[in-house]
């Protein structure tokens, strides 16, 4: 929630739609130019960040024409050799697109049409639809992925060129999580205790062409990404829903397929007049993201006193999470652009700059929801005892047998849109020769507007204006002391704010959006000590206090029963914490070997609070969501330029956090440490080729999450 991206200088689209995530692994390596990753803010970045900003910057005209693929394999220790259970998908599914077998025909009636059929014509409508519910197992398949980039040069003089960089990639990934899931009632009474086998395919498929003509001191590029990330999931349950002394056996499954495909264009210009000292940018963009989630289907038995299984659908009434499907499709349309004007000029016989600029984003999304349950006529009393693969046969639908009901309702369906307007004033100035000072202020217009049918629109508005500065202090030609302070902003996503309710088989639950939702301005203050020793070497030590005034949350809504969930700001909250930052070769231990190994950390202990006000009933004081109190990132690694060989061991472990929050009346789902051990090794096999071998999550420890409640602590894992 409180990072933001952006890739050559404008901001970056979140890579899923229903949250803030970026998927960086769509950019191959070969075509990034730079990755800066700014902690503290300044006029020119934008304002929604607050731990880090993520600037990706690509190659615009290669040095010299080459053509690089790469080819691999692997897998999944918890999934080779072992049965993977899926379901018959469609022939596209192998490059993350449904081929339409899913998707509801153009010509099936709307929901009122539906609703006002005779059960005869909802059963023919029922007889339509893919009636594919069966799974089956097959060998468990090999991870895939390959990439070929390549690039041209055209120079024509040292300042006068034309050029070009192309990429292709393709990724494809296996996965078996297996779940324990517990869900408890206030009194410690265990209400489901489920485990669930969830098989997963996922696609990563995509390409880049950028487009760069320079002369002189101007440049002009074109660069264009697009990428498909798809996920395609068979879920299957196994457990107890529990009912007083009652227990009913639960066999249920889920099985989606989801598709995203995010287009992204960029038109930049940078300019530099020596007529006066300025420097221009400019960036037109625009980004088009569609996703698509065609016929998610769920069914679920029930056995009472161990007796047979039977679908769980009530005569003459359906129950969509019991035995129903589920579309729905998603566009999102983004048009960007900003400028800014740098001159630079001398001051004190020393460099100054002042910068000013402005930015603008238009985010408009269209979102669609069908919900269909199957409803039980009076003459299905065998057919409900049917195996998922016979039960929705195409001669079980008839008015007395199966038939459909559409259960959508006016809040899964919404349009909306956000304006985004920013400029800001900036000055570099350089005092003396010790003393740097970047500061100034960014204001920022945010409206963001959500309609749903027959649902009174939401709309929310703010102007904020938020100042940074970023003082620096050269000891010597090696140290720096910096001192920052700013005022930044974390917004709340569409999804969040939407009155749309979505089933999470996973959770058991109800997700909801809240409409009173705002924005979160948070207050920065941060002290660096900054030490280069040499080369590739840094030992960095800082402090940092932030301030959040009504931080977002997801939280409890209900917890008796099914459980449903949502999001809420909380009053307010702090955030203080210590940070090492250490990067070292061990030539100092002796010459020769040592000299090859490096050994880096970064460490930081956070103490996080949310605070209520003294007359909250029933609330204490917290850590914040999803915080945790310390975090643990360490490597060593083995560079041996002459032979070729790369190695590094990577190493991350965050501290117990809150994964959860509850209400007052119910406790906190908490999230348990969990270690993770990477490896990683790289042989040049000769000039122009490489060999790689990579071990992920090698320590493999399960995920636990859990409450307390008095001296129990109640737990499900993964």
């Amino acid at each position: 929630r409180y990072n933001q991206a952006t890739i050559n200088g404008a901001l970056m689209t979140s890579t899923e739609p229903q949250r803030k995530t970026f998927a960086f692994d769509i950019l191959p390596a070969s075509i990034i130019d730079n990755i800066v990753i700014n902690k503290a803010a300044t006029p020119e970045m934008p304002a929604e960040f607050a731990g880090g900003l993520v600037q990706v910057n690509t190659k615009d005209v290669p040095d010299n024409n080459f053509l690089q693929f790469s080819v691999g394999s692997g897998f999944n220790t918890r999934t080779i050799g072992k049965d993977f259970s899926t379901y018959n998908g469609g022939k596209l599914d192998i490059f993350g697109v449904d081929d339409g077998s899913r998707k509801l025909s153009s010509s099936f009636p709307g929901t009122q049409d539906l609703r006002s059929s005779t059960a005869a014509a909802r059963a023919e409508l029922g007889r339509q639809l893919n009636d594919v519910w069966g799974t089956h197992t097959k060998s468990s398949p090999l991870n895939t992925n390959f990439q070929v980039s390549g690039g041209f040069s055209g120079k024509q003089s040292a300042n006068k060129g034309f050029g070009g960089i192309f990429s292709v990639n393709y990724n494809k990934q296996n996965r078996l999580i297996d779940v324990n899931r517990k869900y408890y009632e206030l009194d410690g009474r265990t209400r489901f205790d489920y485990n669930d086998l969830q098989y997963a395919q996922s696609v990563l498929f995509g390409g880049i062409a950028n487009l760069t003509y320079r002369s002189g001191s101007n440049k002009f590029s074109w660069k264009n990404a697009y990428s498909i990330n798809s996920n395609d999931q068979t879920i299957l349950r196994n457990g107890q829903d529990i009912d007083g002394d009652i227990r009913y056996g639960v066999r249920s499954q889920e099985l989606s397929f989801v598709s995203n495909r995010l287009f992204n264009s960029q038109l930049i210009g940078d300019h530099f007049l020596r007529k006066g000292n300025y420097r221009i940018r400019w960036n037109l963009n625009t980004a088009l993201m569609h996703q698509d989630l065609p016929d998610l289907r769920r069914l679920k038995y029930t056995s009472v006193n161990n007796g047979d299984f039977y679908v769980n659908v009530p005569l003459n009434t359906g129950a969509p999470r019991n035995a129903g499907r589920f579309y729905s499709d998603l566009n999102e349309k983004v048009f960007g652009g900003s400028v800014d004007v740098a001159k630079t000029f001398k001051w004190g016989n020393y460099q100054q700059q002042v910068k000013a600029g402005g930015l603008f984003q238009r985010k408009d999304r269209e979102f669609r929801a069908r919900a269909l349950a199957i409803i039980r006529g009076n003459n299905s009393d065998n057919l409900i005892y049917l195996a998922p693969d016979k039960i929705f046969a195409k001669e079980n639908y008839a008015s007395d047998k199966f038939y459909l009901d559409d259960l959508t309702g006016p809040a899964d369906s919404y349009d909306a849109y956000a304006n985004l307007g920013a400029g800001f004033l900036q000055f570099d100035n350089q005092i003396g020769e010790k003393i740097r000072v970047v500061w100034g202020a960014r204001v920022e217009y945010f409206l963001q507007h959500l309609q749903s049918p027959t649902l009174s629109a939401i709309e929310h508005s703010a102007t904020d204006v938020l100042p940074s500065l970023n003082f620096t202090y050269l000891l010597n030609s090696k140290t720096n002391i910096r001192i920052a302070a700013s005022q930044t902003v974390s917004r709340p996503e569409f999804r969040e704010i939407s009155p749309f309710n979505f089933y999470d088989f996973e959770r058991n639950g109800l997700v909801y959006g809240n409409s009173q939702l705002t924005r979160t301005k948070i207050t920065n203050i941060d002290a660096r000590y900054e030490l280069y020793p040499k080369a590739g070497e840094v030992f960095t030590f800082g402090v940092f206090y932030k301030y959040f005034d009504k931080p977002i949350e997801t939280s409890y809504e209900t917890a008796q029963g099914s459980p449903s969930f949502s999001y809420w700001n909380a009053k307010r909250a702090t955030s203080l914490g210590v940070e090492l930052e250490f990067r070292k070769n061990l030539g100092f231990i002796g010459s020769g070997v040592f000299e090859k190994f490096s050994f880096f950390t970064n460490a930081a202990l956070i103490k996080s609070q949310v605070k209520f006000p003294k007359d909250y009933a029933g609330a204490e004081d917290r850590p914040m969501q999803g915080q945790s109190p310390y975090v643990v990132n360490a490597g060593l690694q083995f560079d041996n330029q002459g032979s070729g060989t790369n190695a590094s061991v990577l190493f991350n472990v965050i501290g117990k956090r809150i994964a959860q929050v509850g209400n007052i009346d119910f406790p906190h789902i908490w999230e348990k440490p969990r270690p993770l051990l990477d490896f990683q090794i790289t042989q040049r096999l000769f000039t122009n080729a490489d060999l790689k071998f990579t071990a992920s999550d090698i320590l493999s420890s399960r995920g636990v999450f859990y409450w307390e409640g008095g001296d129990k602590k109640m737990a499900s894992g993964l």
